[in-house]
């Protein structure tokens, strides 16, 4: 179906698009996102992206108050686990190979600080950061780095601190509404032969990670890349490209997650004009909808509503969203739901509020516990039982950690 676009054009501007999937997410209480979008292909040059009403600005708010990177026992960004932090030291390795130790480095994005701690490992000391969540930035700063709590919308703000010979944007451009304005101001920041590394989620290879349906479309990642368009992206704004790539990352145990990656640099060049629409993302995309619509509606919770069995749900966040935005949760007889994240804990979600998982169990016994998390299922599975040894766990994550298929995609 094509129909004119709510939100332009990411990459292009353009206003025709056609429409892929419509995502139902619920939001929690106050969250300025709204509960559904459209994903959808711009027919002019072929990117994949959600057309949400929301505006940059929603989402400088939801980051500055809904991040869920804040809480450093728990977020990603800072290194919480061997797995990340092991990503976190590839990402250095492949900036030393490009910046010599004495470049000036910008990580947009920073989160807490985790690529920032890994750079300085390998001996860069002009390092700064910039996150639009006061937790995140409170943290980085703690670890003796610069920071700076802006949102993405006000980048442009930091040319006093500039130049920088290297911008790193890693699993930052799918966050973004604005991404035009955001590179304009990036290509600004970067010196007259500076680098900028991008990497995101690569698009092209949803259909081979099916951890649960529907699992790369949330209310944070509105943008789809792949890495055709991430050198279409840089040659908009004058950026040549030096070198592209994939990597798989291993997120937990035996899963894996797609990512492209590309170094450009910054030449002088004037934008490329780039009229061509693209249809592989467009396809490629189709394809991963269509397995997620393949994908069988697990039995947990039809037996968990024949049977009245009251259930505390582990998990509000993406996976969370979906299944209760779907509505597919309604004939369940919900008692609470928790989450370990602090940051989540006390908000309204789905008409409850999130609770610390302790609390919640000690009060309801006899409880199943639906685990809502589609990479760390396992580890939560785990956890459950080691707060009530005869807690009944149920999961509906289809790919488990180990499965074949997740490692043949490696």
């Amino acid at each position: 179906m094509s129909r004119i676009a709510l939100r332009p054009c990411p990459m292009c501007g353009g206003r025709e698009i056609e429409v892929l999937h419509r995502q139902p997410l619920q939001q929690p209480a106050g969250s300025p996102l709204p509960d559904a979008y459209d994903v959808a292909a711009c027919l002019a040059c072929g990117f994949v992206y959600a057309d949400t009403p929301a505006t940059q600005q929603d989402y400088d708010r939801y980051y500055a108050v809904f991040s869920k990177y804040e809480d450093t026992a728990v977020a990603s960004g800072r290194g919480i686990d061997a797995l990340e932090e092991g990503r976190f030291e590839e990402t250095a390795v492949s900036i030393a190979s490009r910046l010599g130790a004495a470049a000036r480095i910008l990580d947009v994005g920073c989160a807490g600080g985790g690529l920032l701690t890994a750079l300085r490992r390998r001996g860069f000391t002009s390092l700064c950061g910039v996150d639009g969540a006061p937790g995140c930035v409170a943290a980085v700063r703690e670890l003796g780095f610069e920071a700076h709590c802006l949102p993405f919308s006000r980048l442009q703000e930091l040319k006093d601190s500039a130049p920088f010979d290297g911008i790193i944007l890693s699993h930052v451009l799918e966050h973004v509404a604005d991404v035009r304005p955001l590179m304009a101001a990036v290509t600004t920041l970067a010196a007259p032969a500076g680098r900028v590394y991008i990497e995101t989620p690569d698009a092209a290879r949803y259909a081979e990670y099916p951890y649960v349906p529907f699992y790369f479309f949330d209310s944070e990642h509105i943008n789809h890349f792949d890495l055709r368009q991430l050198v279409a992206l840089g040659a908009r704004f004058g950026l040549s490209n030096e070198a592209v790539g994939e990597r798989t990352l291993e997120v937990a145990p035996g899963k894996y997650y797609p990512a492209a990656w590309a170094w450009l640099r910054k030449s002088g060049a004037p934008a490329a004009a780039l009229a061509e629409a693209h249809t592989g993302l467009g396809e490629a995309v189709r394809r991963y909808v269509a397995r997620c619509h393949a994908m069988s509606t697990s039995p947990v919770l039809q037996r968990l509503a024949l049977a009245g069995t009251p259930v505390v749900v582990w998990g509000a966040g993406s996976f969370a969203q979906r299944v209760f935005g779907q509505g597919v949760l309604d004939a369940c007889r919900v008692v609470a739901i928790v989450d370990r994240d602090r940051n989540k804990q006390g908000l309204e979600f789905a008409g409850r509020t999130i609770e610390a998982p302790e609390a919640a169990l000690a009060r309801h016994p006899e409880a199943a516990v639906l685990v809502l998390a589609a990479v760390h299922g396992a580890a939560i599975a785990r956890e459950v039982r080691a707060l009530s040894r005869d807690a009944r766990v149920e999961t509906l994550d289809d790919s488990p950690p180990g499965s074949p298929e997740g490692q043949n995609t490696r």
